[in-house]
């Protein structure tokens, strides 16, 4: 049986904490030009630095399960167990919102409700119940693809999905308005599967410890970041309001600063510290909870403190590792409950 990768669990912790992040730092960056210019670039900073969190939780999905031989039967169960987990959950939010936030629903809205995500974290669970749907074909195409043509992959993927959302954005500072109608299949029009399949690919190529590597892995995710950065705040400042579309997933930064910490930290060494293996198996098994239940006390938080009259840049750090430990508290309780905690797994 082979040892758990424990790097994966390393990019797990990174990338829920980073959600975290994105969405105080989009709190702040919404109230624009509302908030002051060193909050929203304070803002601007952490969450371009924090949109890599959604690719590489798909890519660390990518990189376990499209190596494994599938079982349709157990993948049915899993999908099953998701669907749960996604209707238990939309459930939660509803009752929360309702009882703490002061929220009412329209009686057709609790039909539509789960076919909608009802908070912003929850459009996540359809991509990946998606992902997983379709996972047997997807093994098949990365079993069967040599290593010219998951290069080709790559680069097309690259090319067509970030390439072409970069170029658009690009043309809409001149006012020029375009978009492609009709976009190529599996390399562009179903892009997360794109970070699934890359996941795996990079996971395969990397498997020991490569200075240079590491040292262009850095300096790929430091030029993304900050092509993300600059252009999130020169267009929010021209129009006077949030422009988000540089921080979208299939942006070309965003997809090169993914894959940039992804390398690096499957680039480090293995772990030899057994104090942190144990630390690290303690925490994985409670990040999805973490992530599904921060939203309650994100809310909570933003109910009861007047974020906006404190820096973003002391704001965001202080009420991200706030949430995540509370967070952490609730899912570890809810751990010890035997019925209960399906709902976190």
């Amino acid at each position: 049986m082979r040892e758990r990768e424990y790097r994966l669990d390393i990019i797990r912790l990174l990338s829920t904490f980073l959600v975290v992040v994105i969405h105080i730092s989009n709190y702040y960056c919404r109230y624009l030009p509302k908030v002051r210019t060193s909050s929203f670039v304070g803002a601007s900073v952490f969450n371009s630095i924090a949109r890599i969190s959604v690719p590489l939780f798909f890519m660390i999905s990518g990189a376990l399960m499209l190596g494994r031989d599938i079982n349709v039967k157990k993948l049915m169960g899993r999908i099953g167990h998701f669907v749960f987990v996604l209707v238990v959950w939309t459930l939660v939010y509803v009752i929360f919102d309702i009882k703490y936030m002061g929220y009412t629903f329209a009686k057709e809205q609790y039909i539509t409700l789960i076919f909608d995500n009802l908070k912003p974290h929850l459009w996540f669970m359809y991509v990946i119940i998606g992902l997983y749907i379709v996972l047997p074909f997807a093994r098949i195409l990365i079993k069967n693809m040599d290593r010219t043509l998951r290069r080709y992959f790559m680069v097309l993927w690259l090319v067509f999905c970030g390439g072409s959302l970069l170029l658009r954005i690009i043309l809409e500072w001149f006012e020029i308005k375009t978009t492609l109608s009709y976009e190529i299949p599996i390399v562009q029009g179903t892009y997360y599967l794109g970070y699934f399949m890359a996941g795996r690919i990079i996971y395969e190529r990397l498997q020991e410890c490569n200075l240079p590597r590491k040292i262009w892995s850095l300096t790929i995710f430091v030029a993304a970041t900050s092509v993300t950065v600059l252009g999130t705040i020169s267009y929010s400042f021209r129009d006077k309001k949030f422009y988000n579309v540089f921080l979208s997933y299939r942006n070309l930064p965003i997809m090169l600063a993914a894959i940039s910490v992804f390398v690096f930290i499957l680039s480090l060494p293995q772990i030899k510290s057994e104090r942190l293996k144990k630390v690290l198996a303690f925490l994985a098994p409670r990040l999805f909870g973490i992530y599904l239940i921060h939203i309650i006390f994100f809310d909570i938080l933003i109910k009861s403190v007047d974020m906006l009259k404190i820096n973003s840049f002391i704001g965001i750090p202080l009420s991200s590792l706030g949430i995540m430990l509370v967070s952490f508290v609730a899912v570890f309780v809810i751990s010890l409950i035997p019925g209960v905690k399906k709902i976190i797994e």
